[in-house]
């Protein structure tokens, strides 16, 4: 699991109860349920990944935006105005 917590760990983190964290993670995991967009934007800043991220449905662009979150403001714009000028 990304940032080295267990699934029950994350859960816990984001608001589940112990005693179905776990549980819950795994089903969110697996496409079982689908979680709201609250409890995404929770595990979003719980993994300091844009929401944006869980919503991607290719992987490449799951990448380019979990890049895009860790730049900083003037990394964004500078990154911003270099694609706008191709």
């Amino acid at each position: 699991m990304q940032a080295g917590l267990s699934q029950r760990q994350l859960g816990v983190r984001v608001g589940l109860d112990l005693s179905v964290a776990s549980v819950r993670m795994n089903q969110y995991e697996r496409g079982v349920h689908e979680p709201h967009y609250g409890f995404v934007k929770r595990l979003a800043e719980a993994l300091e990944l844009p929401t944006a991220y869980f919503y991607a449905d290719d992987p490449p662009l799951a990448q380019l935006i979990s890049h895009y979150g860790r730049l900083s403001l003037t990394e964004r714009k500078k990154l911003l105005a270099s694609l706008a000028s191709k």
